[in-house]
């Protein structure tokens, strides 16, 4: 018993979940690494909720927040390394190297960098002139599109029934109202020539008829006069018949109710070329940028063709996309996390929600760092995003600086028990229903006035002469 007891305390310490105190204690590397007391000079771009930094006026960074300063703490305290930022006095600086512009790949190749931390994706351009790090994350592309505004539900009352059902329904009331009145006028001719004294006579039968029809189809209840069972049992099938369809209209009727009536611009990123005037936007040089350029089939083919046709949809900050995509005529397209993040701060510094995601993300792709050519720091800094990787800790700390909102996403409003209440807005359609039918009885009302004052007054005047 003692015996069984010994293996499983061993098995649940083999097994169980590090923390990063744990992860930087235990297992420490030996002195065989290369980076082993070395001082490392780093370059970075900023990345929202992933690489937040802050430089001064001469280009050094003076603030840092995000998962990926954690991850280079973690791996400078499991390597014994030390690392500085490289100043820069641009906001970002490209990977590439440009003609009249160094990019990071340059600082690699002439020595003054030995490791380019951003969100870079793989070319065999790059590869030529630089080492990529294992990837440090693996994650799909997300549409960034301005968030619809809300409108008035007007259509939610005829929604439930299709035109067909419409038309029909339209066409029957006043087809079962010409036989009603025409099944009374047999019955009454039929009386009258057998001898029999008709039940009624034929004065107003007609109106009664037509109330009767339509109050049944409007479920107002009405009284059918007539005694014959002929007509009753015509008038039974036009009861049951409404009775089905007033039934099946009021099941889904609270379903278009509550619908939710912004609809997005686009849903996937196959419905971009379908929307007249819309166009994509993308930072230079990170991955939607390359991957698009790079693909030459589908749908990225074209989108990658109004890149190459129009430079200024590759924007130099994403702040400019992101001015682009509240003008209403671009979505802009980046990894999944940083599209998160966006939505979320540009929540929380206005109060409201000007963006949200398209439902539907679209080629899951890999993201390096960077690292000189044949550089003797490849093989440790691998290590260590492996390692990260394989006890959870990159991807808790992404979930804790990027969690994944909902309040921006175009859901119905529900409450925390998940059901979902009718607020007035839903019902915009039934009260200009009802202000139609309360301006109708008004303006009825006013001729029937009218009209029986003229009636008074001609009565009056026949009586005098």
């Amino acid at each position: 018993m003692k015996l069984a007891w010994l293996i499983i305390l061993l098995v649940d310490f083999c097994y169980a979940e590090p923390s990063v105190t744990d992860v930087w204690r235990r297992d420490q590397p030996k002195s065989i690494f290369p980076v082993n007391g070395k001082h490392l000079r780093l370059l970075a771009n900023p990345l929202d909720g992933i690489f937040d930094l802050k430089r001064n006026s001469t280009g050094h960074v003076v603030q840092l927040a995000g998962p990926l300063p954690l991850a280079l703490d973690w791996l400078s305290h499991r390597y014994n390394f030390t690392y500085s930022y490289v100043p820069i006095l641009e906001p970002r600086i490209n990977v590439d190297d440009l003609p009249n512009k160094r990019g990071g790949i340059g600082y690699l190749r002439q020595g003054e960098a030995d490791l380019f931390i951003s969100a870079i994706v793989g070319s065999p351009t790059r590869f030529k002139y630089a080492d990529y790090s294992a990837p440090w994350l693996s994650s799909p592309f997300s549409i960034l599109i301005p968030i619809p505004n809300s409108s008035a539900n007007v259509g939610a009352l005829i929604e439930p029934m299709s035109t067909e059902v419409w038309i029909c329904i339209a066409l029957s009331v006043p087809a079962v109202i010409a036989s009603l009145i025409g099944l009374s006028k047999c019955i009454n001719a039929l009386n009258k020539r057998i001898g029999s004294k008709p039940i009624e006579n034929n004065s107003g039968g007609s109106i009664q008829i037509i109330d009767y029809v339509v109050c049944v189809i409007l479920s107002q209840g009405a009284y059918c006069e007539k005694r014959q069972l002929a007509f009753r049992i015509a008038a039974a099938a036009w009861c049951l018949a409404c009775f089905v369809l007033v039934q099946a209209y009021s099941s889904t009727l609270i379903a278009f109710i509550t619908s939710p009536n912004t609809k997005p611009i686009i849903n996937s990123v196959y419905d971009i070329p379908k929307v007249p005037g819309l166009k994509i936007t993308v930072d230079r040089d990170y991955g939607a940028d390359i991957k698009l350029l790079q693909t030459d089939f589908g749908i990225y083919k074209k989108l990658g063709d109004s890149l190459r046709e129009d430079p200024s949809l590759r924007c130099n900050k994403t702040e400019f996309c992101l001015d682009k995509v509240r003008s209403g005529n671009y979505v802009y397209i980046h990894g999944k996390p940083i599209v998160q993040k966006i939505i979320a701060m540009d929540r929380e510094r206005t109060g409201s929600c000007h963006f949200t995601v398209a439902s539907e993300t679209f080629m899951a792709g890999h993201l390096y760092w960077l690292l000189s050519k044949k550089s003797p720091y490849t093989e440790t800094t691998n290590r260590g995003i492996l390692r990260m990787q394989e006890t959870g800790l990159l991807g808790k700390w992404m979930e804790t600086f990027n969690p994944e909102g909902t309040k921006c996403l175009l859901k119905k409003n529900a409450e925390k028990n998940g059901i979902s209440r009718i607020s007035l807005q839903n019902l915009t359609s039934a009260f200009i229903l009802l202000i139609f039918g309360i301006s109708g009885s008004i303006l009825i009302f006013l001729v029937e006035f009218m009209m029986n004052r003229l009636f008074r007054r001609d009565s009056s005047r026949k009586i005098s002469h």
